[in-house]
C-alpha cells in the first residue's frame, strides 16, 4: 500500500512538472520598448556625451517624460575654458535613441 502511494505520488510530480513546462517563446515580444530609469538614461546620456568629447559633465536634474527623459548635464568650472563652465540638455528615448538639443543665439 506504501508502495503503491509513494509511486502515485511520485507520478503526479512528475505529471505536474512537465505540464508546468512551457516554451520561452510562449508569449510575442513586447510591440513597445520598456520605460527606461533615471539611471540607465544618466548612462546612455552620459555615454553620449563622451563620444562628442565634451568635458567632463555631471548630471545636473533629471526630468521623466512620457517616453524618456530630459537630462541636464554641467561640466565644472575651468577658468582657463572657453566657456568657463558649459551645459549640456540631452534627450534619451526608451527606445536609447540619444540627442542633444543645442540652442541657437541667432547670429
Amino acid at each position: 500500500m506504501l508502495k503503491a502511494l509513494s509511486r502515485l505520488s511520485a507520478a503526479m510530480l512528475v505529471a505536474a512538472a512537465v505540464g508546468c513546462a512551457s516554451k520561452p517563446e510562449s508569449f510575442p515580444p513586447s510591440p513597445v520598448p520598456a520605460a527606461l530609469n533615471d539611471l540607465e538614461a544618466n548612462r546612455l546620456g552620459s555615454a553620449f556625451l563622451a563620444q562628442q568629447n565634451t568635458r567632463h559633465a555631471m548630471l545636473h536634474s533629471a526630468l521623466r517624460q512620457s517616453d524618456g527623459y530630459l537630462l541636464a548635464y554641467t561640466t565644472v568650472f575651468d577658468a582657463d575654458g572657453k566657456p568657463p563652465k558649459e551645459s549640456h540638455l540631452v534627450i534619451v528615448r526608451n527606445d536609447g535613441t540619444v540627442r542633444e538639443v543645442k540652442f541657437d543665439d541667432g547670429k
